[in-house]
């Protein structure tokens, strides 16, 4: 009897199946950076990785993200006209949500937006979106208190670099654990600080600067050494991760994880099947020489490499008092010949052609690449058309079942991004616009309370972007039977 599940089985067939025997934590620290880095060439460099990349961002930020539909108002009973009841009604605010929906759309602005003043919200979250897709994760920093806008904040993107993921240990003085350059208070195991390189680790100019950090505070080059790692409150740092697959897992990881893999070996095969078609044109060839005895002439051959001597040339060398028949047997002197297309040559004896042959186009290419592309698709969530670019025998049906499950998808991310990055960034904006005076001095007749802070963010609904249709009038039709059955 054998008390095992057949999952667990060894056997010679799958000696090299490993498991995963550690922590989320444990896994992303030792692959953290040659994954991101990967993931980072792979869409950068492959049209693809590209692809996924931007079908992603595309499909769940779109060129509006998630527009402000604010809905402040109060619940009070007033009578039903048809009936004369009293009844309980939500009535809207209207110049209140119309006010707070155009000082959001003003706020997206490149100028106002980001502390640089050079980025509008919208590029912002497609960045932010495509780093977490891509990197696993970003970092936003909220600055209050900003004083070239009349809003009084804007927001900073910082790269996943900024957080070392090797930097553990303890905060000082404090028995707070840091992990991923993270320091979390020791009972809940909640952030309250994020150490953040004081300078991107990339960059070229800093590389050496910061290979010279020793933390004793005397100045290198005129930066403090002090600022080595900056601490900043973590109520002031959105980290938004891509989502995550594990309980105790503190940071997002690539969604290329799965994929980066398949995405390579397209770029190999790609280049593979370019060389080969390339060398098919060039038709290589080379000599090869062999070295005859006596023995293995028979006379007519030997009186023809004879002639060829006295006649001091060869059929090869073209003639000219300058050629040496030794030193050409010897190989010492190059052999050359221009002929006619269509002609025939006689060589030498002892040499033979031999010519490589690339054996293009490969009839298996095509379905590499597909199969590869399917695999990328299954492991991004992204349809397969996309990657691709191949939309060939895609009827309407086909085209809405291969959609939905990349939608729902899309819609997954769309909640996650509202939930981590729209209503605290939104919230924040709210905070400091209110305590900045704007709304008293815009909207004289407007009251705007600090104390409905909370209110004004729970009323705030951010529409995400959804798709046109694939059959527009079956679809169309659909919905209006929907609506007139109350569905």
């Amino acid at each position: 009897l054998k008390r095992s599940y057949d999952a667990a089985v060894t056997t010679g067939y799958n000696a090299d199946f490993t498991g995963t025997y550690t922590s989320a934590n444990s896994e992303i620290i030792s692959s953290d950076y040659q994954a991101r880095a990967r993931a980072r060439t792979i869409c950068k460099d492959t049209p693809q990785g590209k692809a996924a990349l931007r079908t992603n961002v595309n499909n769940v930020i779109g060129h509006k993200p998630f527009e402000l539909d604010m809905r402040f108002g109060d619940w009070k009973m007033v009578k039903n006209p048809k009936t004369g009841e009293m009844q309980r009604k939500f009535i809207q605010n209207v110049e209140l949500n119309e006010a707070f929906e155009a000082e959001w759309d003003i706020f997206g602005q490149p100028e106002y937006y980001t502390v640089k003043g050079d980025m509008s919200r919208m590029e912002c979250d497609r960045i932010i979106e495509a780093s977490a897709f891509r990197d696993g994760y970003v970092l936003l920093r909220h600055h209050d208190e900003f004083p070239f806008n009349d809003y009084r904040y804007a927001v900073e993107l910082l790269e996943a670099d900024r957080l070392q993921s090797q930097f553990y240990g303890n905060a000082d003085g404090t028995r707070n654990p840091i992990r991923f350059s993270i320091e979390f208070d020791p009972k809940w195991n909640r952030a309250v600080k994020y150490w953040l390189l004081a300078m991107h680790p990339g960059d070229s100019f800093g590389q050496s600067q910061m290979a010279g950090y020793n933390m004793s505070g005397n100045p290198l080059n005129g930066v403090d050494q002090q600022n080595f790692r900056i601490g900043i409150d973590a109520k002031d740092i959105i980290l938004f991760n891509n989502l995550r697959d594990r309980a105790e897992q503190d940071v997002g990881f690539t969604e290329l994880d799965a994929t980066v893999q398949s995405l390579w070996r397209i770029f190999q095969y790609e280049k593979a099947l370019t060389y080969a078609a390339i060398a098919s044109c060039m038709k290589v060839f080379w000599w090869k020489k062999m070295f005859p005895t006596g023995l293995t002439l028979d006379p007519d051959q030997f009186d023809s490499m004879v002639k060829n001597l006295a006649a001091n040339k060869t059929p090869m060398s073209g003639g000219g008092s300058n050629d040496n028949p030794a030193a050409r047997q010897e190989g010492l002197q190059p052999r050359r010949s221009v002929e006619m297309p269509g002609s025939t040559l006689d060589l030498p004896y002892g040499l033979e052609l031999m010519q490589t042959d690339p054996k293009f186009p490969i009839e298996a290419a095509h379905p590499f690449r597909q199969d590869n592309q399917r695999d990328i698709a299954v492991g991004t969530g992204v349809r397969y058309q996309d990657i691709s670019g191949d939309f060939q025998n895609l009827g309407f049906a086909a085209a809405l079942m291969c959609s939905t499950p990349a939608q729902d998808n899309y819609k997954i991310r769309q909640r996650n991004y509202i939930d981590h990055v729209r209503r605290p960034t939104f919230r924040r904006w709210a905070h400091a616009t209110i305590m900045s005076g704007l709304f008293d001095k815009k909207y004289p007749d407007l009251t705007v309370s600090i104390r409905l802070l909370e209110s004004y963010v729970q009323a705030a609904l951010f529409k995400g972007k959804r798709w046109a249709y694939v059959n527009p009038l079956v679809q169309a039709q659909t919905q209006i039977i929907q609506l007139e059955a109350g569905v």
